[in-house]
């Protein structure tokens, strides 16, 4: 039977940020207005247009993942080697 081993802790958050290397946070608060929400949390970026990801359209694939990379934690993960 295989061992449940903790993973290690990672030096990134959801909020984690890197604005001048365009690596965002669009993490929504509740507090948030309408207007702030889809923009980063800190520096206000405007790069995702967040009603074309959310059609979900496969033939639009590649401006979904390149907007998705613009949000630290989202490319963080896409560039993770998977073990």
């Amino acid at each position: 039977m295989l061992e449940f081993q903790n993973a290690p802790q990672l030096n990134i958050k959801c909020t984690s940020a890197d604005c001048e290397s365009d690596l965002h946070c669009f993490k929504q608060l509740k507090k948030m207005t309408e207007k702030e929400r889809g923009k980063c949390r800190y520096c206000g970026a405007d790069l995702v247009d967040w009603d074309r990801l959310h059609v979900r359209d496969l033939g639009d694939v590649e401006y979904t993942f390149a907007a998705l990379k613009n949000e630290m934690i989202r490319h963080y993960f896409f560039h993770r080697e998977l073990d």
